[in-house]
């Protein structure tokens, strides 16, 4: 039952079990039935999570900033071994961020990690992923962020959030903070001509970044597929210093990608890895991560319809 009610308030709760007590209630005039957690069941259909995941983190970032709460590294779960191919990406990633969460290398050798990553290419070629991976092998804490969740349609209120966002990076180092969809966010200037006031969001945007400092210890790092649409002054030295392209999978990261989607998958002898991999030239990460899981579903629903697991 706790694992099903993520984002479900105290009154969220309340309802639900409210509900499975009522539909019970309906049915005991008929016979002498128990609450079972069908009756809970049922009820998951009705009613739904009051709280969503921005609404989570909007607390948790007010609640940090002023104290209430501590900020925790959560329970790893992802590593780098998570992420097929791509060891050149995968290592100077790693060095950057040795360099942000270790005092001694900016104290005796005054090297720093540079003050923000953009990491561009395809879709679904792992930008996101690799940011998630990231967060769950580093020592830092890590604050994500997409246009949806700073662009508001009240005047000023973009502006505000922007600067709390960076606000408590600084407030909680060493921090990631992560901005996914860049380009719906930083988009150049000169197309901003109809919406004037968008102009200065991208204005609160860039004087922020621009004060960050090395004892400051926060890393940037930003996603996009359209690097053309980014305005340049987020791209000069001091702001993305670091722009690594995370092309489309080569043959050695498609069949290391379609391992790490099968690890846990009883195999067949027939299972050619290197096939697999010459035959999805120019497929991104994410089409290969489609086809595992819809060959895994595939036996799934065959093994159903036999009445046994086949595995």
């Amino acid at each position: 039952m706790a694992k099903k009610t993520v984002n479900y308030s105290v009154q969220d709760l309340y309802k639900l079990v409210r509900t499975a007590e009522l539909k019970w209630a309906e049915e005991l005039f008929e016979s002498n039935k128990k609450l079972s957690m069908k009756y809970f069941l049922d009820a998951f259909d009705e009613i739904i999570p009051s709280l969503t995941k921005s609404l989570i983190q909007q607390y948790e970032i007010t609640a940090i900033r002023y104290g209430a709460i501590e900020k925790k590294i959560s329970k790893r779960n992802l590593t780098w071994d998570d992420v097929g191919g791509y060891d050149s990406v995968k290592k100077q990633l790693q060095d950057i961020v040795s360099m942000l969460t270790s005092k001694d290398m900016y104290e005796k050798y005054g090297v720093h990690a540079p003050t923000g990553i953009l990491l561009f290419g395809p879709p679904g070629c792992g930008k996101t992923y690799i940011a998630k991976v990231l967060a769950d092998t580093t020592q830092s804490n890590f604050i994500y962020a997409s246009a949806p969740d700073l662009l508001s349609k009240w005047l000023g209120e973009s502006e505000q959030k922007i600067r709390e966002l960076f606000t408590t990076a600084k407030l909680n180092p060493p921090t990631i903070l992560f901005f996914d969809e860049l380009d719906g966010l930083a988009f150049q200037r000169a197309k901003t001509t109809d919406h004037p006031y968008l102009t200065t969001i991208l204005s609160t945007f860039l004087s922020e970044f621009s004060e960050l400092t090395p004892e400051d210890r926060v890393l940037v790092i930003g996603a996009t597929n359209r690097i053309e649409d980014i305005d340049p002054a987020f791209l000069r030295p001091g702001r993305f210093d670091e722009r690594i392209a995370i092309p489309p999978p080569d043959f050695k990261a498609r069949k290391e990608i379609f391992k790490v989607h099968l690890k846990n998958v009883e195999l067949a002898d027939d299972v050619d890895f290197d096939y697999l991999a010459k035959i999805t030239e120019n497929y991104t990460g994410a089409e290969i991560a489609y086809i595992c899981d819809t060959t895994k579903r595939n036996k799934a629903i065959e093994a159903v319809n036999k009445g046994c697991l086949l595995y």
